[in-house]
């Protein structure tokens, strides 16, 4: 797992600890539920400005979005599509968290 996304599970860790789940939503919801739009106003996430799209989605360091998918409330996958900028290919890295 490349740094980026151990970073992501340190956070989503923090998050779901002090909140009791997952942030929920699409990339930029969750993105601003991380830098604490929830409601303990708990930021676990302050990204540089590069590291997020004109929309709010917090974006892998190749400028793509990544993707959140919720599989419980304790349990999310994070994928991004690596290098190439494209999903699913032989170089996307996977966060099981």
């Amino acid at each position: 797992m490349d740094q980026d996304l151990a970073l992501l599970q340190s956070l989503l860790r923090v998050h779901r600890k002090a909140l009791d789940g997952n942030p929920t939503g699409f990339n930029d919801e969750i993105t601003s539920q991380l830098m604490g739009k929830n409601q303990l106003g708990l930021a676990t996430l302050a990204p540089p400005a590069n590291a997020l799209s004109a929309n709010g989605e917090l974006l892998d360091r190749w400028g793509t979005p990544y993707r959140f998918h919720a599989l419980s409330k304790k349990q999310m996958e994070v994928i991004s599509a690596g290098p190439d900028k494209r999903f699913f290919t032989q170089d996307d890295t996977r966060l099981l968290e």
